[in-house]
């Protein structure tokens, strides 16, 4: 049984629009549930129906913890199931399901399984994560570093993004859980690259299979998206990174924070507000 899960923020209409491409191109018997981090949305509620449920949050808890919630809800009710992490400005290819259960035949040990993604102007916007622990860059490739010309349909990454993210629960002995500290950016990376060091199968499939509308909700507001990318990447390199990344990125997020002042005023408020929340952080962690 597949569970699509996604995180809703203002994002009825997006989410409908989803939902056509599921009732169209998915034959396997699935469960859609919509987590709404934005309760003053009542409108999301009129989406619900037999197989689409929505999971009131309560609050806007951010990605991961919205997540988590949906998660939680399947893992007590199916512990064998496939729970997929769709956006909501995301779209999937007919037959993507069949691909997918492919996939996991063929390898059955993939605990986390990312889908390639290709962006609103059909260029390829997500082939494979990459992170770099000495230099702290985290980045999304459009392009692998492996070829894909090969008889598998998956191949070994470090980390795949969330926008298309396949969970395996057959594979898990605990509930897999995203990391509460993040709100939003680079909860994923973390995801994978923590489950990947306690021996997880982390891969991505060699076929696209999503359609994204990049960053169509998150630009929404400037300043909150770079306090976030910033706050969440700083976050990543201290749990998974050197001090010599951390501190290369660091200095390259205030300088450019600096530089940004005049010119692009709100990505450099953003960035700055996203280095003193990491920096009350460490002051609270070091109390």
């Amino acid at each position: 049984m597949i569970y699509f899960l996604t995180v809703n923020y203002y994002s009825t209409d997006l989410i409908k629009k989803l939902i056509t491409t599921l009732q169209i191109g998915i034959a396997s018997p699935y469960e859609f549930l919509i987590v709404n981090n934005s309760p003053k949305e009542s409108t999301i509620h009129q989406l619900g129906r037999d197989n689409i449920r929505v999971i009131e949050a309560g609050a806007n808890l951010g990605f991961g913890q919205g997540c988590n919630l949906g998660i939680r809800d399947v893992w007590e009710r199916d512990r064998q199931g496939l729970v997929w992490l769709i956006n909501p400005d995301a779209t999937l290819d007919q037959g993507a399901d069949k691909h997918i259960q492919k996939c996991f035949l063929e390898d059955p040990t993939i605990a986390i399984l990312g889908t390639k993604i290709r962006s609103s102007e059909d260029k390829i916007w997500f082939a494979e994560g990459t992170f770099n622990p000495w230099t702290g860059s985290l980045k999304h490739r459009s392009r692998a570093t492996h070829s894909d010309q090969n008889s598998s349909l998956t191949r070994s990454v470090q980390w795949v993004t969330g926008c298309s993210l396949i969970i395996n629960l057959g594979q898990f002995q605990k509930k897999p859980e995203f990391d509460k500290g993040y709100f939003l950016y680079s909860e994923d990376a973390d995801f994978c690259l923590r489950y990947a060091k306690q021996g997880y199968s982390i891969k991505v499939t060699n076929k696209v299979l999503v359609s994204h509308d990049v960053s169509s909700i998150i630009r929404r507001n400037i300043v909150f998206m770079y306090k976030n990318y910033t706050f969440g990447r700083l976050l990543l390199i201290k749990k998974h990174g050197t001090t010599l990344g951390l501190l290369v990125y660091f200095a390259y997020s205030l300088i450019v924070a600096i530089i940004y002042l005049p010119i692009k005023n709100d990505q450099a408020k953003g960035r700055l507000q996203g280095i003193d929340q990491f920096l009350q952080l460490e002051k609270l962690v070091e109390s």
